[in-house]
């Protein structure tokens, strides 16, 4: 009867320590998420600053515009 309650005993050890693995593991993977879509979060921000930047520069610089002068005739 020993034997049988050190291996029962022994299991439940091992099984506590897969499920504190296991949280652990899942909270590293949430943290990861978290800092990851602060991160896509900012990069999307600084993407519409240089699209916004370089349709400012696109709409100063038009080569084959006409241009038009106001000289009465």
């Amino acid at each position: 009867m020993k034997l049988l309650r050190q291996q029962t005993s022994t299991a439940h050890r091992q099984d506590g320590s897969v499920v504190f693995i296991f949280i652990v593991l899942l909270s590293l993977m949430m943290l990861f998420l978290a800092v990851n879509s602060g991160t896509l979060f900012r990069m999307h921000g600084e993407v519409r600053l240089i699209e916004k930047q370089q349709k400012e520069r696109w709409n100063q610089t038009q080569t084959n515009s006409v241009m038009t002068s106001s000289i009465a005739k």
